[in-house]
């Protein structure tokens, strides 16, 4: 008896940036309650910058340090 989802999991929630500086900021998040084991943090300039990958975190990671940041530039 096999059981197979092909849905989509939840994406991580409550996205906080705190220790914000010049070149870098920290990032953290809650988990969703899915079997989600990987995910991908993408930023892109603004306002029409393309979306850019800059982390995997690890299953059960809920933090991240961007420190790849320019000074007075804006992302999302």
């Amino acid at each position: 008896f096999l059981v197979s989802s092909n849905a989509t999991p939840a994406a991580p929630t409550s996205l906080a940036a705190s220790e914000i500086t010049a070149s870098g900021v920290r990032l953290s998040w809650t988990l969703p309650d899915t079997l989600a084991t990987s995910f991908q943090l993408e930023r892109r300039t603004l306002p029409s910058g393309s979306f850019t990958q800059i982390a995997t975190p690890a299953s059960g990671e809920i933090t991240f340090t961007d420190s790849a940041l320019v000074a007075a530039t804006a992302y999302e």
